[in-house]
């Protein structure tokens, strides 16, 4: 028996209820506002409804997030599977290179982490890389309680104090994209898509795009943030979407 239309649309709206399809991202809003612009009326920013999907292409992983902070789960994921620590080659409008705030406030996760990541190479390796494992566990869910302490701006200040990012290399001015060459072998590239922005007018897109592109080809994985109240969600989307063809 042939089936109604509204079935097929019924099925369609449950289908990507529970189903994200791994070969595009999906650039759904998110319900509430994920960041307010720091001015007299606080301006509300709606980011992703999934703010932490990852994409495996060419071999390669590629996660995508609104809020730029949000990646330090990801890189501590990479850390954790490379058991060694990370550079990570930052490509942005802005530096995000302000100091962390909450020091104080998340002292135990903060000693906890740095003691993993000291005695990382010591561990077992079938232990360091079983997902389920408790204590990996429990270790990145301090990272995730760090992260929500971080604003957009200070989250490379904290991975580089947990000592799982050992070193940033900032591209975001003119003269740092010319001089820009790719000298390490093992790296991650963040890349925040407001560098095609106002603010990340000053640099060409030719030049820009062209060192995006080769530092994506070259980088074992990339972090991407759509960084809402910096750039238009269109182009954020748009800008992504060629990328990702």
């Amino acid at each position: 028996m042939t089936k109604p239309k509204q079935f097929y649309w019924k099925l369609e709206e449950v289908w990507k209820k529970y189903f994200i399809n791994n070969k595009k991202f999906d650039f759904t809003p998110s319900e509430k506002p994920v960041f307010y612009d720091d001015n007299a009326n606080d301006t509300p920013y709606f980011g992703l409804k999934y703010d932490a999907q990852i994409i495996e292409k060419n071999e390669k992983q590629i996660f995508l997030t609104d809020n730029h902070h949000k990646v330090l789960s990801f890189l501590f994921q990479q850390f954790i599977y490379q058991k060694s620590e990370i550079i990570v080659v930052h490509i942005d409008a802005h530096r995000d290179d302000a100091i962390f705030q909450n020091y104080e406030k998340c002292s135990k996760e903060i000693e906890e982490i740095k003691n993993f990541v000291k005695n990382i190479e010591r561990r077992d390796e079938r232990c360091v890389r079983e997902e389920k494992n408790e204590y990996i566990e429990k270790m990145k869910n301090y990272i995730r309680i760090i992260q929500n302490n971080c604003r957009v701006s200070d989250y490379l200040d904290i991975a580089l104090h947990l000592g799982f990012v050992k070193e940033v290399i900032c591209i975001t001015q003119h003269a740092e994209f010319e001089a820009f060459e790719i000298t390490h072998k093992n790296f991650i590239l963040n890349l925040d898509i407001d560098i095609y922005g106002e603010e990340g007018s000053a640099v060409s897109l030719e030049l820009k795009t062209r060192v995006i592109a080769k530092t994506w080809e070259q980088a074992n994985s990339v972090c991407i943030a759509t960084s809402p109240a910096f750039i238009d969600d269109d182009c954020a989307q748009k800008c992504i979407e060629i990328m990702m063809n």
